[in-house]
């Protein structure tokens, strides 16, 4: 999946999905191809928990804290 199309399954702007993936690049699951990053489908729950956490007023270090506790696959692809 694209960061357009992240945008769009999630209904957040694709400059706000992007910024999400820089900060919590450690939990995506990605390939990295000839025009970009591609998505694994599961990182749209990824991004629902963020956007759900930021919500409830957590910050950004306690939502790397929230995410290191559950299990997520790590970063790239080989």
């Amino acid at each position: 999946m694209s960061f357009q199309q992240l945008s769009e399954a999630t209904s957040v702007p694709e400059t706000t999905v992007q910024r999400y993936v820089q900060k919590f690049d450690a939990y995506f699951c990605y390939e990295i191809r000839n025009r970009g990053k591609k998505f694994h489908p599961e990182s749209i729950r990824l991004l629902q928990i963020i956007i759900s956490l930021y919500q409830t007023d957590y910050d950004t270090e306690e939502i790397k804290e929230h995410l290191s506790k559950k299990v997520f696959f790590n970063s790239i692809l080989t």
